[in-house]
């Protein structure tokens, strides 16, 4: 069978089976991590955005308008097909506004399910990682894919935004990420939404900017998150947002305060010492309880046909 036939761009097929071989390689698997092809039939995003899958998913291709994959090796360049449009809108929107290019992180694999390592959500195609890095013009490289890391727009001695890094050109590539009807919320550290909260001017401001919610470990890229598709009937959505724009209320000066910020210090310390102090276990996806139907999605030994 050829490249072609599975309609997958053939730098992101060999990107994929490379990663699979490597991983397959070293550590035990579960069967959604050595899937290098979605399955044929109709995209249903299901189960929840951390315990679900992806079926009928389709690949993001490394280069659009407006924006670019990054770390293909990874082969988490899958969504749900409403996912793929919308960073082919969002990208669209960025390049004809002159804001640069949009530089596309993790979305999810093949079938979704839980990713190994830095991940609980992303499983069922909904998800994307957009990186603060709006400035590239030139066509980055596989090398340059790879080695290149997202930077932090938080000065953090300071705890501040660092405007050196920090432009308008953010300001208004994460209100039109926000503004898409399909955005369920996005996911920013909370100077971000602090930042975003001073700008508003009308009430028309608050429909995007309470899809936008401070939370840590977002300070090199922004986490987009879609509502469930109505042709999805078994995607679980999350709980609604809060009433109100999210800028005046107790919860943003809480997550403001030198407590907030000890807390997230204290979080990240934990997590750290886990990684180091893992003792051998249950392996992580056993611990997901998936949908009876994510167990036939990935089963399912259908190709694309030639």
């Amino acid at each position: 069978m050829s490249v072609k036939s599975f309609g997958i761009p053939s730098i992101l097929l060999s990107c994929s089976l490379f990663a699979v071989s490597a991983f397959a390689a070293s550590k035990p698997s579960a069967p959604w991590l050595t899937l290098t092809v979605p399955n044929t039939g109709k995209s249903m995003a299901i189960g929840s955005y951390a315990a679900g899958c992806l079926a009928g998913g389709e690949s993001l291709p490394p280069n659009g308008k407006g924006f670019q994959v990054m770390r293909l090796s990874r082969a988490r360049f899958y969504g749900h097909p409403e996912l793929i449009s919308y960073i082919n809108d969002l990208g669209g929107k960025v390049a004809d506004r002159q804001l640069g290019t949009i530089l596309v992180g993790d979305l999810a694999m093949a079938r979704g399910g839980p990713m190994e390592g830095g991940h609980h959500s992303h499983q069922n195609g909904l998800d994307a990682d957009i990186w603060f890095t709006l400035d590239k013009k030139n066509r980055l490289d596989l090398y340059q894919r790879e080695a290149l890391s997202a930077f932090s727009v938080i000065a953090k001695k300071r705890y501040a935004l660092d405007t050196s890094r920090w432009t308008p050109k953010h300001d208004s590539a994460l209100q039109l990420a926000a503004q898409d009807g399909r955005v369920n919320r996005i996911f920013v550290a909370p100077l971000i939404k602090k930042r975003l909260c001073s700008f508003r001017k009308t009430k028309q401001d608050d429909i995007w900017l309470r899809k936008i919610r401070p939370w840590w470990g977002h300070d090199d890229h922004f986490h987009v998150r879609l509502n469930c598709p109505k042709e999805s009937p078994f995607c679980r959505p999350q709980k609604p947002i809060p009433a109100g724009n999210g800028c005046d209320n107790k919860s943003l000066k809480w997550w403001l305060t030198v407590t907030a910020q000890q807390h997230a210090k204290a979080q990240k310390a934990k997590v750290v010492t886990k990684k180091k102090t893992k003792k051998a276990g249950k392996p992580f996806w056993q611990k997901v309880k998936l949908p009876e139907m994510c167990h036939k999605v990935f089963a399912d030994k259908a190709r694309y046909l030639n």
